[in-house]
């Protein structure tokens, strides 16, 4: 015991600066830094045996240093300027008070002040409406000009919020090279479950880790399109992000990766791998929801919203990925539903109450079919043996819907608990109250559901959460909903909404896909870096056609791989979440397609292959 072995002196050091300096940071996070800092496998339980080796470890519960703290609160200095920092932030500014106040010192140069909600300005509601927030009920959302006090919850939730940040860059990590690779890493595991290469190649050639090969022929198709000729070259990528994304600590040396040379293709194996690839690569578009009395309705494949008719092929999505969400959100309901509120004309609200009372089984009429839609609105799967059920939903609405103001009255007044979403760190506040909007259809009486109002972190009025979801806490059901619409009123989602279609125009072509017959296809490939390259190209042409603006369609790869794919960026992982932070340039010039891109990721629901939520970020 208190021995470690095969670490360099170096590593060691390392790890005893780290902990001298940031005295919080835990043996996980310390141990995760060192091993994407010295690109190896460094243990929890090595760092906590140097660290006991220079009395630097903790025992659990217990202060380091020989004489115990006082277990009396004090609020340090320096915490309390970061404190008034925070408060500032929220709204808040120093007002002379009529009788002393026991609350934190906001700054040096302020003792004992009362605090006052800075009121929100006519014009900055004027502009909010103009860009679409706030739209017809701007009068639902003028603030109170009057002081308010903090309570013992906010002042908790400030504090944990300066802690989680400073935490958060302590632990962001390294700098990496082509960290805009998580673009293509998004498009592979959209897609696909597993490795679609490694589980066509697994078994033509040797491998000694069926997880490091898979995650090796991943690897390939994206260093392949950013321009790797040969394996020889292995070691000039070893500071690209793609490996942390992949959970590859240690790059590859060249002489592991000979089985990619000299490498006889079958042509069995080309055919398996080009059907392969053609199901992977396969979009459908919608969803037809037929109920036992012959009524219907539909899901667009990325499952946003309800439709009265088959949605456009705008709205397309992997099958993979639909058949994934389908089942686990609607067929099964092992997961709430989360929606938006529909905009079109087309959805009346009534309508949209039909629905809801099918998702309560209020009239306790089965579904009997729900078929998945290609884009050419023809079905290609189907469910036939569906529970019948009340399924849990969450549905977003917001001030322009026409019945907004009453599902949200009765939320307005209730008190407002501030919340932080940790994946884009952003304030927010939250009330909760129930609304009766919806009736049974056989005696007239009242269907009871909570409503759950956002507001932003000024207390401005942004949404509203519809929900049947009786026993889970308002928090919760926050933190869930954002999980899958993270950018509330900025998102690619609801303006999508905003000008939808129903049935209409062709989605963007995928230039990743070649056409012609299988013979054809099959006689193009020579080699086993034919296949890297064509999965390379088809990853790139799905970024292009769900991710970028229309405008990157058609764009020279090299174009993108210098201003997209080349992009250096932090990799941060989170207890229940990962966050990939861009660090752009001065003068970048494709900031806004960068940040259009970054908001289609967060609300894609783009999960790594072990089931961590993926969430991007941006830094100049």
């Amino acid at each position: 015991m208190g021995v470690v072995h095969k670490l360099k002196e170096e590593v060691i050091t390392f790890i005893i600066e780290q902990k001298r300096d940031h005295p919080k940071m835990s043996c996980r996070k310390l141990a995760d830094l060192t091993s994407q800092t010295f690109e190896t496998v460094i243990s929890k339980s090595s760092v906590n045996t140097i660290l006991k080796n220079h009395q630097l470890s903790n025992s659990v519960g217990r202060p380091s240093g020989s004489v115990a703290k006082s277990k009396k609160f004090k609020i340090p200095t320096v915490k309390k300027q970061q404190i008034g920092s925070d408060l500032k932030k929220l709204g808040f500014e120093p007002e002379a008070p009529t009788q002393p106040k026991n609350i934190p010192n906001p700054s040096n140069a302020v003792e004992d002040k009362g605090l006052k909600l800075i009121p929100d300005s006519i014009e900055k509601s004027s502009e909010l409406c103009s860009k679409g927030a706030l739209s017809e009920k701007p009068e639902l959302l003028k603030a109170k000009n009057q002081p308010i006090k903090i309570d013992a919850r906010e002042e908790k939730f400030i504090g944990q919020l300066g802690a989680w940040r400073t935490e958060k860059e302590l632990n962001k990590g390294v700098l990496r090279d082509a960290m805009g690779s998580v673009f293509l890493k998004a498009a592979q595991w959209d897609i696909s479950d597993e490795s679609l290469l490694g589980a066509v190649l697994k078994n033509h050639i040797a491998h000694t880790s069926l997880d490091m090969f898979n995650k090796m022929c991943d690897a390939f198709s994206v260093l392949r399109l950013l321009g790797m000729v040969r394996t020889a070259d292995i070691d000039q990528y070893k500071n690209y992000g793609l490996w942390n994304l992949d959970n590859i600590f240690s790059t590859p040396n060249k002489e592991s990766l000979a089985w990619a040379h000299g490498f006889k293709l079958p042509a069995d194996l080309v055919m398996r791998y080009l059907s392969e690839q053609n199901q992977m690569f396969l979009e459908v578009s919608g969803i037809n929801v037929i109920l036992d009395d012959k009524r219907e309705f539909f899901l667009d494949a990325r499952l946003t919203s309800i439709w009265s008719k088959a949605p456009s092929s705008q709205w397309s999505w992997p099958l993979n990925k639909t058949m994934s969400m389908l089942s686990r959100h609607f067929i099964s309901n092992n997961e709430p539903l989360v929606l938006l509120a529909p905009l079109n004309e087309t959805n009346s609200f009534s309508e949209l109450c039909d629905v809801i009372k099918i998702f309560e089984n209020i009239e306790k009429i089965p579904i009997i079919k729900v078929s998945v839609l290609n884009q050419e609105q023809k079905p290609i799967a189907e469910f036939t043996t569906i529970p019948n059920k009340r399924r849990l939903f969450l549905i977003g609405f917001y001030p322009w819907h026409n019945e907004f103001e009453n599902i949200t009255r009765n939320s307005l007044n209730e008190e407002k608990i501030p919340y932080h979403h940790k994946p884009l760190d952003r304030i927010l506040y939250y009330s909760e109250a129930s609304t009766s909007i919806i009736t049974r259809s056989s005696d007239e009486s009242a269907c009871h559901h909570r409503t759950i109002t956002l507001f932003d972190e000024e207390k401005r009025l942004i949404m509203t959460i519809l929900t049947n979801w009786r026993i889970e806490e308002a928090g919760n059901i926050v933190e869930y909903y954002l999980s899958r619409w993270p950018n509330l009123e900025e998102s690619p989602a609801l303006e999508g909404l905003k000008n939808l279609r129903a049935i209409g125009p062709e989605s963007k072509p995928n230039p990743g896909v070649i056409g012609g017959s299988m013979m054809e296809k099959v006689r193009e490939f020579s080699s086993i870096w034919d296949i890297f390259n064509d999965f390379g190209n088809g990853l790139d042409g799905y970024v292009r056609r769900h991710y970028l603006p229309d405008q990157h369609i058609n764009s020279n790869i090299n174009h993108l791989i210098s201003n997209i794919y080349n992009l250096e960026g932090y990799l941060c992982k989170h207890s229940n979440f990962l966050q990939v932070t861009f660090k752009t340039p001065t003068g970048y010039a494709y900031k806004k397609d960068l940040d259009r891109a970054i908001c289609i990721i967060n609300e894609n629901y783009t999960l790594q292959r072990d089931g961590i939520r993926v969430f991007l970020a941006r830094i100049s």
